[in-house]
């Protein structure tokens, strides 16, 4: 019975050592496959469609400077970087049209302008879009990154282009925040 007692001891500590053992092997494979992924950057997933938007708002007539501004901070860093403003005789006095260029999976780009809650502003933002589809979208390019051994920031919508044309009696009130 001893004898039994110790055989039992032994082949124990054998399972456990062998199971330690592939623990330890796995976590090494773990950690080298973790180690190969590279970082992919802000990207909109493959699906993304591309879109075109023109708004035409009214220009407070008193106003010695009108405010244009993305809400959040990845709407209003994309602002900055692509926006550009041309001066156009044609565009009506008063009036300032944002010719917006973007690719989104949903939401699409919305303006407020002139109300009490932005004053002298007007105010871009991210609104719409289904939650599922956004869901299976960011699940196709998660599983895709992850067999090219990347991983990104997977974001909603990324404004590509933005061209705000105003009159030339109006060029100077205009500022990019």
């Amino acid at each position: 019975m001893t004898r039994n007692k110790r055989a039992f001891r032994l082949t124990m500590l054998g399972v456990l050592c062998t199971g330690l053992l592939l623990v330890g092997i796995g976590a090494g494979v773990a950690f080298a496959e973790y180690s190969s992924f590279t970082y992919a950057g802000q990207r909109v997933p493959g699906n993304a469609q591309a879109q075109s938007q023109s708004i035409t708002a009214a220009l407070d007539p008193e106003a010695e400077q009108i405010r244009i501004f993305g809400a959040g901070n990845r709407l209003s860093d994309r602002l900055l970087e692509t926006a550009r403003i041309e001066v156009d005789e044609d565009q009506e006095p008063g009036t300032v049209r944002l010719d917006l260029q973007y690719q989104s999976i949903g939401p699409k780009i919305y303006a407020s302008w002139n109300d009490a809650e932005t004053g002298n502003t007007i105010r871009l933002y991210w609104a719409g879009g289904s939650d599922v589809e956004l869901l299976l979208a960011y699940k196709d390019q998660v599983l895709k990154d992850i067999r090219s051994h990347q991983i990104g920031d997977y974001v909603t919508g990324q404004l590509t282009e933005a061209v705000i044309t105003v009159n030339p009696a109006d060029e100077m009130k205009i500022v990019l925040d």
